[in-house]
């Protein structure tokens, strides 16, 4: 079988599927899983690597203002 024929067998296998996720199951991670049979999202994973991109700058944020508080009550 082709690996055209398999990625539309593939997404016939899931015509009616009402199982939508913005971060789990969304319209890239079923392209990619009908072209290559591995359901992954780059948008998905660099807005996770954003996310936690953030996190650590505002943990960086609350730790430095935290240690200048600390200093400046000695």
């Amino acid at each position: 079988m082709t690996e055209r024929a398999m990625a539309v067998q593939r997404a016939l296998s899931r015509v009616g599927e009402r199982r939508y996720s913005l971060t789990g199951n969304n319209c890239e991670h079923f392209a990619t899983w009908c072209a290559t049979g591995i359901a992954i999202s780059q948008q998905v994973i660099e807005w996770l690597r954003t996310l936690f991109r953030i996190a650590l700058a505002v943990a960086g944020t609350v730790f430095t203002v935290a240690l200048a508080q600390a200093v400046l009550a000695e």
